[in-house]
């Protein structure tokens, strides 16, 4: 199966605001997944440009809530969102792992991106 690319994620911006003549927040919704394409090594999806987010710079991007019962991430170093899942081995609970390799369904997250 073919892994997420950026070209496979929709961003919606649902409210801009501007802080400041230099600072913005925008609440967007990011789409991704079709049930066939996985998650990418190391389970990082991969965003678009930051220009698609209304921003020319994103200084930090707080998600609200998970998507599909997986716990979501923004990894700024990559312009990426790592995406989590539980690791449950026969014996007892562990801990959340990086999802890499699992083809997940139409997932769509809300999130605050903060920058300029």
């Amino acid at each position: 199966m073919a892994d997420i690319a950026s070209t496979d994620v929709t961003v919606t911006i649902n409210s801009p605001k501007d802080l400041t003549r230099r600072r913005r927040f925008h609440l967007v919704t990011i789409a991704f997944g079709n049930g066939t394409k996985t998650i990418p090594s190391g389970g990082l999806v991969p965003l678009p440009d930051k220009s698609l987010f209304g921003m020319a710079t994103i200084d930090d991007m707080i998600i609200l809530g998970g998507g599909a019962g997986y716990v979501v991430e923004y990894v700024p170093a990559s312009h990426s969102l790592i995406i989590y899942k539980a690791n449950y081995p026969a014996a007892a609970d562990g801990p959340l792992i990086a999802a890499a390799g699992v083809a997940i369904a139409a997932t769509s997250i809300r999130a605050v991106v903060l920058g300029k």
